[in-house]
């Protein structure tokens, strides 16, 4: 294999790493962190594969600086799994805080459609419609997440217009 098919993979395997680090899993419509852990290691094991063949097709052509090259892109996909794994953890974060604002924010819709409301309740059922705006804005949440809270928020309005 000559050396310049050689690093024409080598480019796009790199290419590929950096979209991999890149991911940010918003094609998953319920967020589950085992699952996308486990995306996570398959892609690093498909990479590593890759490498591993391309270092033997390296070492058969004496290719000294495809060899170097394929040491640095090891680092890369190391250091690009620790970037995706925060992000996963970010991502788990947000989902339960999200979780947890949103069963208070039914708790009040409910409280809205059960009693009478007086002012206080009106003015934290527009702070939670905020927060929850905001946090959809500020933080990735899977899909699922997303349209439950635009939902809640949908329903949270109706009540809201009508005081």
């Amino acid at each position: 294999m000559p050396n310049d098919i050689l690093y024409d993979a080598l480019e796009d395997l790199s290419k590929a790493i950096h979209r991999f680090e890149m991911m940010d899993f918003t094609d998953m419509k319920v967020w589950d962190e085992s699952i996308a852990k486990s995306r996570i290691e398959m892609m690093v094991e498909n990479f590593e594969i890759a490498l591993h063949e391309a270092e033997k097709i390296a070492k058969n052509n004496h290719s000294m600086g495809a060899l170097k090259r394929i040491q640095m892109m090891q680092q890369q996909i190391d250091s690009s799994k620790l970037v995706v794994l925060e992000r996963i953890e970010r991502i788990s974060t947000s989902e339960k805080n999200l979780i947890t604002l949103l069963k208070a924010f039914e708790a009040l819709i409910i409280k809205f459609e059960l009693t009478t409301p007086d002012d206080s309740d009106i003015a934290r059922l527009r702070s939670m419609m905020y927060r929850v705006e905001t946090h959809l804005r500020e933080r990735p949440v899977s899909e699922n997440s997303v349209q439950r809270a635009k939902n809640i928020i949908n329903r949270a309005r109706n009540i809201y217009s009508s005081y």
